[in-house]
């Protein structure tokens, strides 16, 4: 294709990605764009918005045009005609691309356009961004003009983020490099098969009996109860940053920890060491820059309601654990020690929600669980299960207690992620 084109035209459909990733890729490839014509709709306006607001920065001249029904096709037509191709120059060099946006929207622009260029077809073209191969293809030709655009265009999360209206609102983990030497011996208890982890559970089991601790385990100001400790709880005990440890060696309890790091401890003991831990196998083996790996997102809309639960938490957000992005592709990561069905299975339909809630048809999820495969509800038994009710056929992958070792997790997410971006 000759990159002639003067104005783009893209229509906004419920995610803003393709918009943002189409919009990058003709104004990297076409010299002469001089303008982005963005139609959308009321619900969709936002992103017209936060779009505009992005290629503006860039130093194009951005227009916008709404449709009041985005099903009548009648109205289409006549507000499509009105805002857009009555101000397009007499001699611009049109290019359509129509991943957005509804069907009708689609066909009613595409046929606008082509009763406007019916003397000059050859100065109009249309496109769609494909979601499986990551390409873009033109109408009338057999092969797509671009690559795969993940390896070309390459926004950050929070880029993504802000397409949505979305902010970040997690604390900063000022801890996780203190417990950088635990996740080491993690890796090595679990590739060595070791019953390591069972002293989480006994040490955490032990601050459950604790009657100074609320059930969120936040310390009421009395003095903590002795705690007997078996050996596998020393042995973690023993691992923990000093000033993380919430007893000494003989059980007596720490009344110096200090409340912030305690919450920390019980939260890692609990789960968080797999997060940690799969952010840092990823690292270790992702061909990737690091700065594509994010752990520990909460995320929210600053229009929604501000109350907050006990925890101090807003109540309206999602959290990510994980996110792994492949240029502008989503990989959202949910990791969770249970091994109960429905908790599991919660937490998948959640992942696939919010995945896709970002990154649009092209995210992938992946759920981390402590599901034992031997038992009666293995792994893969509830990735068919979550395929087959949620109709997402390959968009997720459901990984148990048995690929927590490193050779196994590596090798899971090698063969789900891609092996090119694997060493």
């Amino acid at each position: 294709m000759d990159h002639k084109i003067t104005d783009l035209v893209i229509s906004i459909g419920t995610n803003p990605l393709p918009a943002y990733i189409t919009g990058k890729y003709f104004k990297d490839q076409s010299p002469m764009l001089k303008r982005i014509w963005f139609v959308y709709t009321e619900q969709t306006k936002k992103y017209a918005n936060n779009l505009k607001s992005q290629f503006i920065e860039d130093g194009i001249e951005v227009n916008q045009a709404q449709l009041t029904n985005e099903s009548s096709s009648v109205t289409i037509k006549r507000e499509f005609q009105k805002q857009v191709i009555e101000k397009l120059p007499k001699d611009s060099e049109v290019h359509f691309n129509y991943t957005g946006g509804t069907k009708t929207m689609s066909v009613q622009m595409v046929q606008s356009l082509k009763e406007f260029r019916k003397d000059q077809p050859e100065t109009l073209t249309f496109s769609y961004l494909n979601a499986r191969d990551f390409k873009i293809y033109i109408d009338g030709e057999e092969k797509p003009i671009s690559g795969d655009l993940r390896k070309k265009i390459k926004p950050t999360i929070d880029e993504i983020l802000k397409l949505h209206g979305y902010t970040n609102v997690a604390e900063k983990d000022e801890y996780k490099n203190s417990f950088r030497d635990l996740i080491l011996k993690i890796e090595e208890s679990l590739q060595e098969r070791l019953n390591f982890l069972d002293g989480f559970y006994g040490l955490l089991d032990c601050l459950k009996r604790n009657s100074h601790y609320k059930s969120e385990f936040i310390k009421e100001g009395g003095e903590l109860r002795k705690c007997n400790l078996g050996e596998k709880e020393i042995n973690v005990l023993n691992l923990l940053p000093s000033d993380f440890q919430p007893f000494q060696k003989n059980g007596e309890p720490n009344q110096n920890i200090d409340n912030k790091k305690l919450i920390y401890t019980i939260e890692f003991l609990k789960g968080k060491w797999l997060e940690l831990y799969v952010e840092h196998i990823i690292l270790k083996y992702l061909t990737l820059k690091k700065d594509f790996v994010s752990v520990n997102y909460e995320i929210r809309d600053p229009e929604w309601s501000k109350s907050k639960n006990d925890q101090g938490k807003f109540k309206l957000q999602f959290e990510l654990d994980v996110i792994v992005l492949i240029g502008y592709q989503i990989y959202a990561i949910s990791c969770t020690t249970s091994h109960e069905r429905p908790i599991c299975k919660s937490k998948g339909f959640e992942i696939l929600k919010r995945s896709k809630q970002i990154g649009g048809e092209e995210a992938r999820s992946i759920l981390i669980t402590g599901i034992s495969d031997h038992k009666d509800l293995s792994s893969r038994d509830l990735q068919d299960e979550l395929e087959n009710d949620s109709g997402n056929k390959g968009d997720i992958l459901v990984l148990g207690k048995s690929d927590w070792n490193q050779e196994n997790l590596k090798k899971k997410l090698k063969e789900y992620i891609g092996r090119e971006f694997f060493q």
